[in-house]
């Protein structure tokens, strides 16, 4: 479950918001925040700055692409 979305972030414009569960992150399982990190270090890894998040809100399922933050 999304617990805070940064207000500044792409995940906030695309219109993420706390209380949404993560089903997937590039159509990989998300079972824990743990196996979500591994994903966005993956796909960061593999110089990719974009991931496709399968939510679900209340009945409703929304696939919504995020561009991740830069690392600093």
């Amino acid at each position: 479950m999304v617990a805070k979305v940064d207000p500044n972030s792409d995940a906030a414009s695309r219109g993420l918001r706390t209380g949404d569960v993560i089903l997937q992150i590039n159509q990989r399982a998300i079972t824990s925040p743990q196996v979500a990190a591994e994903v966005i270090n993956g796909v960061k890894k593999d110089g990719r700055s974009v991931v496709v998040i399968l939510l679900q809100r209340d009945d409703d399922r929304l696939n919504v692409p995020v561009k991740l933050k830069a690392d600093k």
